[in-house]
C-alpha cells in the first residue's frame, strides 16, 4: 500500500513493518484466549478425579467401608475469598469384611450440596472420588470443589454428604460442608461504617433535642469522637456477623441485621462518650 508523500521504498518498508505488528496483536490476542482457557480449565472440579475411579467391574461380594463419625464425620472445604479451587481429604476409612487391592481408585456419589434457603451448588462445581491406602485396609475419600466454575455460586454454606458408589465397595458416607466465604468484603466494611455514622447522627439529634443546645466541640475534638464511635461500633460487629463466619452470604436480611447492630451500637455508645470526652475536656481546662 503506498502513502501520499513517500517513494515506493518507503511504502515498501512501512508495509513490511505493519505486518509482523498485526500478526504479533493476533499472536497476544491468541495467548490470552489459550490463558484463559487453561485457568478455567483447572479450575473444573471433575478434571481432578482420576481416570480410573469409575471404571471397576461388579465384585462378587463387595466389601463394606465404615462411615465417617466423631470429629472426622464431616468434611468442612473452606474457599476462600477468591474463590479458586480446593480439594481436601477424608480420614481413612475402615473396611469391615476384606481388603482391597491397594492404590486402586474407587467411584463416589455427591448428594445435592444444599444451602439454607435452599439453593444447591451445580453438580459440575463439585467432584468426588476415593482411593484404598497402602494397606488395602482403609480407604480415603477426596471432595473438590470449585464455586465459581463456569457461573459464580451464590455465597454461604451448602450441605450434603458423599458416599461410595462403586461395584466394589459400598459405604464411607461422609457429611460434606462448603463454606464459600463473601468476597466483597470492602462493601460490607464500607456499609457498617455508614450505618454506625448514622447511627451516631441519630445519636447527636436526640442530645441536642433534649439538651436544647448542640455541645461546642472544636473540630478535632469532634473528629476524634466520631473516629472513636466508627471504630469502637463497627468493627466488633463486623468481626462477628462476617469475618468470623465464613457462611456469612451477603444477603438482604444478613445486610439489615449487620445494620441495626453497627447503628444500634453507635446510638448507645455515642452519649458514652460524648459524656467522657466532655468531662476530659472540663478537667483539662480548669
Amino acid at each position: 500500500m503506498r502513502i501520499s508523500g513517500a517513494g515506493a521504498g518507503a511504502g515498501t518498508s512501512q508495509q513490511v513493518q505493519r505486518t509482523p505488528s498485526l500478526r504479533s496483536c493476533e499472536v497476544r490476542s491468541w495467548n490470552s484466549k489459550a490463558r484463559a482457557a487453561t485457568s478455567a480449565a483447572s479450575q473444573a472440579p471433575a478434571t481432578s478425579v482420576p481416570a480410573s475411579a469409575c471404571t471397576g467391574k461388579k465384585a462378587t461380594r463387595p466389601v463394606k467401608v465404615n462411615d465417617a463419625t466423631g470429629t472426622a464425620g464431616t468434611m468442612n472445604l473452606f474457599v476462600g475469598r477468591g474463590g479458586d479451587l480446593v480439594q481436601r481429604q477424608s480420614a481413612p476409612l475402615g473396611i469391615e469384611n476384606g481388603t482391597l487391592a491397594p492404590g486402586t481408585y474407587l467411584c463416589t456419589n455427591v448428594s445435592d450440596l444444599v444451602r439454607t434457603d435452599g439453593q444447591t451448588l451445580p453438580a459440575n462445581q463439585v467432584a468426588s472420588w476415593a482411593r484404598v491406602t497402602n494397606d488395602g485396609a482403609h480407604v480415603t475419600v477426596y471432595v473438590v470443589t470449585s464455586p465459581r466454575y463456569r457461573q459464580v455460586s451464590g455465597f454461604g454454606g451448602y450441605t450434603g454428604t458423599v458416599a461410595l458408589n462403586d461395584p466394589r465397595a459400598v459405604g464411607g458416607n461422609i457429611a460434606v460442608d462448603v463454606h464459600s466465604e463473601y468476597p466483597y468484603l470492602d462493601d460490607v466494611i464500607l456499609f457498617a461504617l455508614l450505618a454506625a455514622f448514622g447511627g451516631f447522627i441519630w445519636a447527636r439529634l436526640i442530645h441536642v433535642a433534649v439538651t436544647k443546645a448542640p455541645v461546642a466541640h472544636g473540630f478535632w475534638v469532634a473528629l476524634v469522637l466520631r473516629t472513636a464511635v466508627l471504630l469502637a461500633t463497627a468493627t466488633p460487629v463486623l468481626n462477628a456477623q462476617v469475618l468470623s463466619n465464613p457462611d456469612w452470604a451477603g444477603g438482604l436480611g444478613q445486610y439489615i441485621t449487620l445494620a441495626t447492630l453497627a447503628g444500634g451500637a453507635a446510638i448507645a455508645l455515642t452519649p458514652t462518650l460524648n459524656t467522657l470526652l466532655d468531662r476530659a475536656l472540663s478537667s483539662g481546662s480548669n
